[in-house]
């Protein structure tokens, strides 16, 4: 029924959150929301061993909070870069760290993808990101996401 009135639905579960992004922010001339919503249909639903928050800010003010968010995708004017392993709960709280820098829009979905693959392939069991972040040091994933 939601679906027919225009709502779109994701599954639930230990799956890739539905994109959080602003759709507000006076900090850059354009937003880019056209990209949040690419990338919003090409990784929300997908399977993984823990639950993926995944976040967008169409500018450097990130009033979205995407560096508190598993993966986010911060817009730098005409490039986007890449962070991973926010952690907003918990003892250990911690503050996304920046994957790749100067993407161009057609490689920002695949760097994504590949960084999920990745994730879905070598965590042990149901390890949260951060952990699997910590555990496979953020140069190894660099490398993983190269373009």
């Amino acid at each position: 029924q939601l679906e027919r009135i225009g709502l779109e639905v994701y599954p639930t579960g230990f799956v890739t959150k539905s994109l959080i992004a602003c759709n507000f922010c006076k900090g850059a001339e354009e937003a880019g929301l056209a990209v949040a919503q690419k990338l919003n249909q090409s990784i929300a639903g997908i399977e993984t061993p823990m639950s993926l928050k995944i976040g967008y800010a169409g500018c450097a003010l990130g009033t979205s909070e995407p560096l508190l968010k598993d993966i986010s995708v911060v817009k730098m004017r005409n490039t986007y870069e890449v962070f991973v392993g926010g952690e907003p709960k918990g003892l250990k709280t911690s503050i996304a760290q920046s994957l790749r820098s100067g993407l161009t829009e057609d490689q920002l979905i695949p760097v994504i993808l590949s960084l999920i693959n990745y994730y879905k392939a070598n965590a042990k069991g149901k390890e949260k990101f951060k952990k699997f972040i910590d555990r496979m040091t953020i140069e190894l994933l660099q490398q993983v996401v190269a373009v």
